[in-house]
This record gives C-alpha cells, structure tokens and sequence, in this order.
C-alpha cells in the first residue's frame, strides 16, 4: 500500500470512529504521553493544536504546564514552522490549514532546545513510520529540533502495516495510542 492509499484509509476509519469512542481514547493517550513526559524529565516540550480528527492535545498541555513544563506549538511560517512559547492566556487565531496557532513571538526550532515534539499523524506504520498529512511540515521541522524525542501520538486505528515510506519520512522514537507506547 502507498501513503496515498494509507492516508484515505485512515481517514475513512476515523470518519466511523464515534464521539464516545474518541473521548475515550483521548483521555487515554493524554495520561499516558503526560506520564511519559514527566517520568522522561523533560522541561520543554512542542506539542500541536489539534484539529478535530486528532488525538485531543488540551488536556496535555495543561497537565503539563500545570507540572511546570514549558511548552511551545508551532505555527506555520511558509513552507516551514516556527514556535511559539504558551500559557494559559496565550491566545490563538485561525492559521494555516484551519489550525489555531498561538499568538506571540516566534523563535527557530533550533532555538528552542527541545527536549521532546509530540507529533501529530493521519497514519503510521512499521518501524514507527509517521504518515502525515502529505506537505512535509513535521519532516522538514525534525532536521531543526536536534536530540529532541519525536513522540508521534494517534489513535490504534490509525495504524496501516507495510505501507513504503520515502527517504525524506523521518520516523518517530516512540508512538503513543490508547493501547500504550511503542519505542
């Protein structure tokens, strides 16, 4: 299967996926990254705003700011992302793609000293391939973050085995899903 198959599939399962189930599956993942992120140690961490066919990333981000990590999301500058530091007042705006992106001052990923990015993805696959949504953002952004930990989080639904990746795909260290992690 290809990545443009992968993706429509995906897309048709999370389409079937019901309100409960998501909700569910949400506060799932969200206490099993928040853990990781903690017992890892990590103080500083880039995580997105999701859309509504993502994992849920609020709950997240404020277990981890309530734990004094700080905490970064990106918006998209062109062909590339920036960062964008928050708080619990930061306002968002409608951005790129129909994604809330916070308002503030934005600095480089290689700026930023990541300790770890939680990833979104529309699919993955064997050997912790991440599938995004076909524009490179995620891709391009990991060859600026240094050793930051790329935590891919999805649904177990979203997996699709055997899928080819291409070279430029850069895979995740570890993938959460409702069912645990994986890395």
């Amino acid at each position: 299967m290809d990545k443009s198959q992968a993706r429509s599939e995906v897309k048709r399962r999370l389409a079937a996926m019901g309100a409960e189930e998501k909700r569910c599956a949400d506060a799932l993942i969200e206490r099993i990254a928040s853990d990781y992120v903690l017992m890892r140690g990590y103080n500083n961490v880039c995580i997105y705003n999701a859309l509504p066919s993502e994992v849920a990333t609020a709950g997240i981000v404020a277990r981890l700011m309530s734990a004094g990590v700080k905490i970064c999301m990106p918006k998209v500058c062109g062909a590339d992302m920036s960062l964008i530091y928050i708080d619990k007042d930061t306002r968002c705006e409608q951005g790129a793609f129909g994604i809330k992106e916070p308002v503030g001052e934005q600095i480089s990923a290689s700026s930023a000293r990541l300790d770890a990015v939680i990833t979104p993805m529309l699919a993955y696959t064997d050997g912790k391939g991440r599938i995004g949504k076909g524009k490179g953002y995620y891709d391009r952004f990991f060859a600026d973050i240094g050793r930051a930990e790329r935590i891919g989080i999805a649904y177990g639904i979203q997996y699709i085995g055997g899928v080819k990746l291409d070279g430029f795909d850069v895979p995740m260290d570890t993938i959460i899903t409702e069912k645990g992690l994986t890395n």
